[in-house]
């Protein structure tokens, strides 16, 4: 039994008569009267008194005048018939001679029709039964066409609608609406591992959550995979907002019970408001969405309040995203080189390859404009292989063009370590440039040794048989333990620049890097100070045989041609000399 039919078994079907003529009344009064079917008929003569009733929800069923006759009419056939949930309604008028005035009146919402021409018992109680079973079936399809099926909040289209009605509603009585996009972080991961089951166990309970923090269920809908919308009305002011907030972060920072165990997730929660920065339907959702990236930048739980201006930065960000794709096609790209030298002698013996990106309007950019966006959008990867191709580009251009035969350090990021193609795309590069590998060398940090352990040993032990070298990069400010550092086939330890900022002034620091350069020496590695700015540093360097040093002492990064003239010279000095 449904629970519209389990609602009026113990009483009688209350029916709203809306006709213009009292006699209308009398005449269904005993129609009423005369049925098996227990009915409660009540009677208005105008829409505003419908209207009222409709609102009281006393009506199990709507007989309406026919609303083809008189425009407000229409307009509350259509209200009956907005969010499915609303009563059927059967149209009443003369016999419908076209069949398109009586397909007109099912189109606007009306369940049956009813000729008052015809009107007899059967064909009244015929009506009504099937006004009731097409509204079942109606409000049916409309839950599993505007609700979303794993969870039952309502979808991205009606919710979109919902909070569409709330815009306007607030700006009529001059209120504000506020819009909270949740972002459930790290839920595609899960998803991916746990299977769909589990994930969706994890979609159903985090509705629950939210559920807990609304008034109606109608202020929240799911408008994509993981993410989750929340509409908060009739506000007085923007702080009204902070306990929701509050409750949202102490309900999402508990972990979600699975039967294999806990697991926690982050959320991102982006917030916007109208009317004070949006306008409109669309800026609003805009500016959650813009909200909610910014909120991502930290982990766990964490929310963000749009402020006037981010808007504008996100689309030079998008703009900027554009540029660098294109850049990648048009050759816009740059590699600049800072010597590194041998300790002992001060002679340039390698160079480590630093990227610059030449944009057509903004003129040269630096790598901290362009990077975090590349490592965000995957970008890095393609950028990366093509800094390994120029590399050894210029490697070769070295060796035919007889110069000193120095090493060219590439950096490679956690996100290159990640593609199951790197190694064998790096094997074509040197194929194809016909590069020998040997004089190039990768360096990679600590923390991207660390992200995928057993991937980035395996693509390291497989180049190093080509013949490429490896460094560590920025040793001492990450986690390597001396089993890493023992069990990689690294050639080179490269000292971050912290620590020989203050080896020379600074205790601790000195007696650090004098750890690292033995731990490096017994392990067979070479040692690389970077940052070495000062005479003294060098001194202090060569003092406690450190192997080479890069710094601006030695040379800022300079483009490829300024840094073949340089080892020009360089060999020069040496013909001279000898």
């Amino acid at each position: 039994m449904s629970n519209e039919s389990q609602q009026t078994v113990n009483r009688p079907l209350r029916l709203l008569l809306v006709h213009p003529n009292p006699r209308a009344q009398a005449l269904f009064q005993i129609l009423v009267a005369r049925a098996e079917t227990a009915y409660e008929l009540s009677w208005c003569c105008d829409i505003d008194s419908a209207r009222t009733a409709l609102a009281m929800d006393w009506v199990d069923v709507l007989l309406l005048h026919n609303p083809l006759r008189e425009e407000r009419s229409v307009d509350l056939l259509k209200l009956t018939n907005t969010d499915g949930s609303a009563v059927p309604v059967v149209v009443l008028g003369r016999l419908l001679r076209s069949s398109g005035g009586r397909e007109l009146i099912h189109k606007m919402g009306a369940a049956d029709y009813l000729s008052i021409l015809q009107l007899s018992l059967d064909a009244f109680e015929k009506a009504i039964h099937t006004a009731r079973e097409r509204h079942q079936q109606r409000t049916i399809l409309h839950q599993i066409s505007h609700h979303d099926i794993v969870t039952g909040a309502a979808n991205r289209q009606m919710f979109v609608q919902r909070l569409q009605h709330a815009l306007q509603m607030a700006d009529a009585h001059q209120k504000r609406v506020v819009l909270l996009q949740l972002n459930l972080d790290g839920f595609q991961k899960v998803n991916d591992s746990l299977g769909h089951q589990l994930g969706d166990d994890i979609l159903r309970e985090t509705v629950q959550r939210l559920l807990l923090t609304l008034p109606s269920a109608e202020h929240l809908g799911r408008i994509s995979d993981n993410q989750f919308g929340i509409m908060l009305a009739d506000l007085d002011n923007r702080e009204q907002v902070m306990p929701t907030l509050y409750q949202l972060q102490r309900l999402f920072n508990q972990p979600y019970l699975l039967p294999s165990g806990q697991i926690s997730l982050g959320c991102s929660i982006g917030v916007s408001f109208f009317p004070d920065t949006a306008h409109n339907l669309d800026e609003l959702l805009r500016q959650a969405g813009i909200a909610m990236h910014e909120a991502k930048r930290h982990p766990g739980v964490s929310h963000h309040m749009f402020e006037p201006g981010q808007d504008s930065k996100t689309s030079e960000a998008f703009s900027l995203e554009a540029d660098f794709r294109r850049a990648l096609r048009r050759n816009e790209l740059r590699l600049y080189y800072q010597p590194r030298v041998d300790v002992r002698t001060e002679e340039t013996v390698a160079a480590e390859g630093l990227i610059r990106w030449q944009h057509p309007t903004r003129g040269l950019l630096m790598p901290n404009e362009f990077i975090p966006m590349a490592e965000r959008t995957g970008l890095i990867v393609p950028m990366g292989y093509w800094v390994i191709h120029q590399a050894c580009q210029d490697a070769n251009f070295l060796r035919h063009h007889r110069l000193p035969q120095i090493q060219l350090s590439i950096n490679l990021s956690f996100r290159q370590f990640s593609d199951p193609m790197l190694t064998r795309t790096i094997t074509r590069i040197f194929q194809t440039t016909q590069a020998d590998p040997r004089n190039i060398e990768f360096e990679l940090t600590e923390s991207a040794m660390m992200k995928n352990e057993q991937q980035t040993t395996q693509c390291i032990k497989e180049l190093t048989e080509l013949g490429a070298c490896f460094a560590l990069d920025d040793f001492g400010t990450g986690y390597s333990s001396f089993a890493h550092l023992q069990r990689l086939p690294l050639t080179r330890l490269k000292i971050d620049k912290s620590f020989v900022k203050e080896a020379t002034s600074c205790g601790d620091n000195e007696i650090i890097v004098r750890a690292m350069i033995s731990l490096a020496h017994n392990l067979r590695m070479l040692v690389v100070a970077e940052g070495v700015e000062t005479p003294e540093q060098l001194l202090f360097l060569r003092q406690y045989r450190c192997d080479q040093a890069q710094g601006f002492l030695f040379g800022r990064p300079q483009c490829f041609e300024d840094l073949c003239r340089m080892l020009e010279g360089q060999q020069y000095r040496h013909l001279s000399i000898g």
